[in-house]
C-alpha cells in the first residue's frame, strides 16, 4: 500500500474536492521524507510511527494528526529458490535505514516466524524503495521489504513473496505528520486534509 493513496487522492481530484492545491511529492525515503518536513520543505508529511517518535525524541517540534495504517503492509519478497522462511537463513535482506519502518516491520516479520533477526539474517541499509528493489533484482540482496506497486514489478520478474505482513495484521501505524506551526495557523488546511484522508475510506 505504502503512499499509493496519496496518488489516488491526487488523480481522483479528493484534494481538489476539499480545497487542496496538494504538490505530491516522492522525497526518497522515511529518514529523508522527515528531514523535509523539519527543514520546512515539506508542510505535510506520510510516515512510519518510527519516524515521528524518533524525530520528537530528537528535539523536532512535529506533531501527528492521523493514523493511515494500522498494520505493517509491507511484503518480505525473495527469489523464487527461496521456498520457505527457513532458507531465509544466511541471507542478506536490504531496508532503507536502520531503525526505519522496513527495517522494524522485517525484524517482527523474522522473530515471529522463529528467525532470529540479530544472528540467522545479515539486514543491510541500502536506502529508498528503488534502490531496495534494484539491489534485490540484481542479486546483491536476497530480500526486502516492499509495498505495491513495487510487489508487482519485481513479482513480474519471477520474485515473490516469502512473508505477507499484512496478512499476519501485525499492529503498526503509518502516520500523517504536520509542523505544528502550520496546524494552529493554518486550520483551514489541516481540517480538509483529514476529511480528504476519511473520504478515501482510509
Amino acid at each position: 500500500m505504502g503512499n499509493t493513496q496519496l496518488w489516488v487522492g491526487v488523480e481522483s481530484g479528493l484534494f481538489e474536492k476539499h480545497g487542496l492545491a496538494a504538490d505530491v511529492r516522492s522525497i526518497g525515503n522515511s529518514s529523508a521524507t522527515t528531514a523535509a518536513l523539519i527543514s520546512g520543505q515539506a508542510q505535510i508529511i506520510q510516515v512510519g510511527g518510527p519516524d515521528a517518535i524518533s524525530a520528537k525524541a530528537a528535539g523536532a517540534d512535529v506533531v501527528v494528526v492521523a493514523v493511515n495504517i494500522p498494520v505493517y503492509s509491507y511484503i518480505l519478497e525473495t527469489p523464487p529458490e527461496l521456498k520457505t522462511v527457513n532458507d531465509i537463513k544466511g541471507k542478506k535482506i536490504a531496508v532503507d535505514s536502520f531503525g526505519s519502518p522496513p527495517d522494524i516491520a522485517v525484524r517482527v516479520a523474522l522473530e515471529k516466524a522463529g528467525i532470529d533477526p540479530e544472528r540467522d539474517v545479515s539486514i543491510v541499509a541500502v536506502g529508498d524503495v528503488p534502490t531496495r528493489s534494484a539491489a534485490l533484482l540484481s542479486g546483491a540482496v536476497q530480500g526486502t521489504m516492499l509495498n505495491p506497486p513495487y510487489t508487482i514489478e519485481v513479482e513480474a520478474k519471477g520474485y515473490h513473496p516469502l512473508i505477507d505482513l499484512a496478512a499476519l495484521k501485525l499492529p503498526k501505524r503509518q502516520r500523517r505528520v504536520y509542523r505544528p506551526a502550520l496546524v494552529p495557523g493554518h486550520p483551514p488546511r489541516g481540517g480538509p486534509d483529514l476529511r480528504r484522508h476519511a473520504d478515501r475510506g482510509q
